[in-house]
């Protein structure tokens, strides 16, 4: 099973950031802070928890795979 983190735009401009790896979801100021921070996330439940884990951004109304580790060897 595969965790995710999921980037998606507020209306307000701000990004959003959840998963339910994370004890609440996380607000940044840019898509590029946003999936940095979710990158990095999904890096540290690899390597500390041995979760595979992905992330996901919302583009054109539906979720598209930005980043994947674990699990498969072309992805880590």
């Amino acid at each position: 099973m595969r965790f995710f983190y999921y980037v998606s735009p507020l209306a307000d401009g701000q990004w959003e950031l959840v998963s339910s790896l994370e004890p609440k979801p996380g607000r940044f100021a840019s898509r590029e802070e946003a999936l940095a921070a979710a990158r990095q996330g999904c890096r540290r439940q690899w390597e500390d928890n041995g979760f595979p884990c992905g992330v996901r951004i919302r583009e054109l109304d539906a979720w598209v795979e930005d980043h994947l580790v674990g699990d498969e060897p072309d992805h880590e």
